[in-house]
């Protein structure tokens, strides 16, 4: 299922408009598109209570579905999952930080 997510959000990028890519603004929370990837080493129990909050924000974008003129659609794809060790280097001063906080 994860796969079959994950190319599904490769092909809607590929077809979008090139317009859905442009950002006024070089602040990331002003643009009109997301796109974030990062790595957390977190116990299970915080990890599945951050998902509670994310899927409870997911359902409020639901809700505020409308049909008007100025209403544009946008795809939103989300990912998370346990992995073995982290890919991005910056993660790697950050594990050993984490393990004397917890």
């Amino acid at each position: 299922m994860t796969v079959a997510g994950l190319e599904r959000a490769k092909q809607r990028a590929i077809e979008a408009p090139e317009t859905a890519f442009m950002n006024d603004t070089e602040n990331p929370k002003d643009w009109n598109h997301i796109s974030a990837q990062l790595e957390v080493k977190i116990s299970e129990e915080k990890f599945k209570k951050w998902v509670r909050k994310y899927q409870d924000l997911l359902e409020e974008l639901q809700y505020m579905n409308e049909d008007s003129e100025h209403s544009k659609w946008f795809y939103v794809s989300t990912f998370g999952f346990n992995i073995v060790e982290p890919y991005f280097k910056s993660n790697k001063k950050a594990e050993n930080t984490n393990d004397t906080k917890e």
